[in-house]
């Protein structure tokens, strides 16, 4: 007990709570002030704070040390117990999955959007895009390329950013790339997009420019607020206008699945 003015104050409960409160937000204060990192992403510097270290290795390769940055994504808990309702994963994991969602919500602002798919560059001027729900065949496929165009190499494998500049669309490699991580810290522009499908024929038929945009929509990432969505429409339309778009049937995605779309996308 320490003595005041005569009198003896004792410690209580409520005083040990907000003791023990108070060196807990030291110690988280000081946790996520280690946690912050830099790295670049579609030709932003980005300041990521985070609360795990999963999310700083997963970024090894897109590390830069300017001090002025574009813009800043901070994680919280509350953030990452919003993933929650969708994904059944350790925070660690949520939390790379939160910070991605604000990066490419920020994004927006640059006429940059992420499009759920595989990108592979047959050199450094050609990209091409292989789009489809999971499971349809596009690892699959991503891997026919790799194993018969000895010149190509992945942009990356599940979620890229695509940057909308002048007439052209831009491909960037990023490290939210899918279980594989296949990624390439690298831009290229983006000459079509294939979307595949399951069919009892193996085809390759290139999409209307006045039907691509539902087709589309259905793999780019669509911000929950108004003034996102637009954004994002925007930007889909752009994106229709500048790139190709085929879809790309087939019964097995093997046998002649290479030459088939190979064959369409050279020439271009």
């Amino acid at each position: 007990m320490v003595p005041m003015h005569g009198k003896s104050i004792g410690w209580g409960i409520k005083d040990k709570e907000r003791v023990l409160f108070y060196i807990e937000s030291a110690l988280f204060f000081c946790y996520t002030s280690f946690m912050k990192f830099t790295i670049e992403l579609a030709n932003k510097t980005i300041r990521i704070h985070s609360l795990y270290d999963e999310v700083y290795e997963m970024c090894k390769g897109y590390y830069v040390e300017d001090e002025k940055v574009d813009f800043e994504v901070i994680s919280t808990q509350d953030l990452i117990d919003q993933e929650k309702d969708h994904l059944p994963f350790p925070d660690s994991y949520l939390e790379t999955v939160s910070i991605y969602r604000q990066i490419i919500e920020k994004m927006l602002d640059y006429s940059t959007f992420m499009m759920h798919g595989s990108v592979l560059a047959s050199d450094r001027k050609h990209a091409f895009m292989f789009t489809a729900p999971s499971g349809t065949g596009k690892t699959t496929h991503t891997n026919l390329w790799l194993q018969n165009c000895p010149s190509a190499f992945v942009v990356n494998g599940d979620k890229p950013l695509l940057k909308v500049e002048g007439n052209q669309v831009l491909a960037y490699g990023t490290p939210w790339s899918g279980k594989e991580r296949m990624n390439t810290n690298c831009c290229v522009p983006l000459k079509a997009i294939v979307i595949l499908e399951r069919g009892e024929k193996n085809r390759m038929e290139e999409i209307r420019f006045t039907s691509r945009v539902p087709f589309l929509l259905e793999q780019i990432y669509r911000p929950k607020n108004r003034l996102g969505l637009r954004k994002t429409l925007r930007l889909v339309e752009q994106l229709s206008k500048h790139v190709k778009v085929y879809r790309y049937i087939s019964n097995n995605f093997l046998d002649d699945a290479f030459s088939c779309t190979y064959d369409v996308l050279k020439s271009l």
